[in-house]
């Protein structure tokens, strides 16, 4: 199962997603082990704002062979729309990618 959030604390939109929505491949893909060096610089390209060429290089650097799960499409959409009682301030959503946690700060408080 995994969730995608965004646009704003006002409007957001959260699509959930589980690999049982995606047909199955008939063909099972396999992937190299991904060397120290273009994950460092997978990194840093990331650090200073080059993404394309970020996920360029991650695209290439797996050398993905054969197969793959199909067609992929997301499953279900939560629209979650907040009544404005005045201006957003101190908001601040991060996503921890080792663990999958979404957390939120607002007014400098954890929620």
């Amino acid at each position: 199962m995994e969730i995608m959030v965004f646009r704003n604390p006002l409007e957001e939109t959260i699509i959930f997603n589980d690999r049982g929505f995606n047909p199955v491949s008939r063909n099972e893909r396999t992937y190299e082990q991904v060397s120290k060096e273009d994950l460092m610089r997978i990194n840093e390209l990331c650090v200073i704002g080059k993404f394309a060429e970020a996920n360029k290089l991650t695209i290439t650097s797996s050398r993905g062979q054969r197969g793959g799960e199909g067609s992929r499409h997301p499953g279900y959409i939560m629209s979650i729309f907040i009544p404005a009682q005045g201006e957003v301030q101190d908001y601040s959503r991060t996503c921890n990618f080792r663990t999958g946690e979404i957390t939120v700060i607002r007014n400098k408080k954890q929620i």
